[in-house]
């Protein structure tokens, strides 16, 4: 019976440890999303300040560092499309 206890007493500790992991995975969670927002706020509002000549190289350096064209899109409201015009106009300026 004893050791019954015991068992029973460590699947509690172990549920109970379970139990925060979630909580705090949730919490990680919303904090990553919380930082990626502002990251995506503060790379639109560098776009914004960006001249008509800067923003395909801008565009493009994100593009180097591997997000896709809708990812760049979602960062600096505008639609793949546009990401899409972007990139022609820098290959555009660079094929020179």
């Amino acid at each position: 019976m004893k050791q019954r206890n015991q068992d029973i007493q460590e699947l509690e500790d172990i549920a109970m440890i379970a139990k925060k992991a979630y909580i705090n995975t949730g919490v990680l969670a919303e904090q990553m999303l919380k930082e990626k927002k502002r990251t995506d706020d503060l790379t639109a509002a560098t776009f914004e300040t960006l001249s008509r000549r800067q923003r395909p190289v801008f565009v493009k350096e994100l593009r180097k560092q591997g997000y896709s064209q809708e990812e760049v899109g979602k960062m600096v409201n505008r639609s793949q499309s546009s990401i899409h015009n972007y990139e022609k106009i820098y290959n555009k300026q660079n094929s020179k």
